[in-house]
């Protein structure tokens, strides 16, 4: 391929690439109240659909990216049932957008 031809097809294909490429992922302050709410949303938002019932306790890490028009947020959180001593750390996927403030995508438990 000619030096021009695939000249081109780069400047036609890098917007594209840009557009559809990966986002940057930011580390959340765990410290941050908003921050906080999403952990305490994904709890009651999985309470809902479930009889097992979780106590969020703590944030533990997390980070963002921008997602279309909002913020996809994963965090891992400490939560406990309600009945038992011991917690457990979750994997929590939240979304915030400005037509849908929050929707829970991902809840699962991690191995310990």
């Amino acid at each position: 391929m000619r030096p021009q031809c695939l000249l081109a097809l780069l400047v036609l294909l890098l917007p594209l690439i840009s557009a559809v490429g990966l986002k940057p992922w930011t580390p959340v302050n765990i410290s941050d109240p908003h921050v906080k709410a999403l952990g305490e949303f994904a709890v009651t938002e999985y309470n809902k659909n479930t009889t097992l019932k979780l106590v969020f306790q703590s944030l533990l890490s997390g980070k963002t990216t921008p997602r279309g028009s909002g913020l996809w947020y994963e965090i891992v959180i400490a939560a406990k049932n309600e009945s038992l001593p011991s917690s457990a750390n979750y994997l929590v996927g939240v979304l915030e957008t400005p037509k849908v403030p929050l929707e829970l995508h991902t809840f699962r438990r991690l191995q310990s």
